[in-house]
């Protein structure tokens, strides 16, 4: 990967490196949190107009909330499951290289 064709990610200091990975985690993380309501929405036949309008708020906001490059609060995503008509199943679980990331969390 390079960054405006001038870096490489590999000429980068370890933690430029870290900060860089844990921000492609944190993006990763917010379009799967984010799809399925991109699917719903598709499966209703609902716009980002329509959406909003059930919200009772902007388009613009909704897109916003919807970009997957965008952090949003939990309280935005359950309105929006609930303007669907849906509600959140949250699950967690350990990594397979669990005993990597408590080094790198307490490093």
């Amino acid at each position: 990967m390079t960054f405006s064709g001038r870096f490489a990610e590999d000429t980068l200091a370890t933690d430029a490196r870290v900060r860089l990975s844990r921000g492609q985690r944190q993006t990763a993380f917010m379009r799967a949190v984010k799809y399925p309501l991109y699917q719903e929405m598709a499966a209703q036949g609902l716009t980002v107009t329509k959406l909003a309008e059930r919200l009772g708020v902007t388009k613009g906001a909704v897109s916003r909330a919807l970009n997957p490059d965008n952090n949003i609060e939990a309280f935005t995503l359950f309105a929006m499951a609930e303007a669907l008509g849906c509600e959140w199943q949250v699950s967690l679980r350990r990594r397979q290289n669990a005993a990597e990331a408590d080094e790198r969390a307490t490093g």
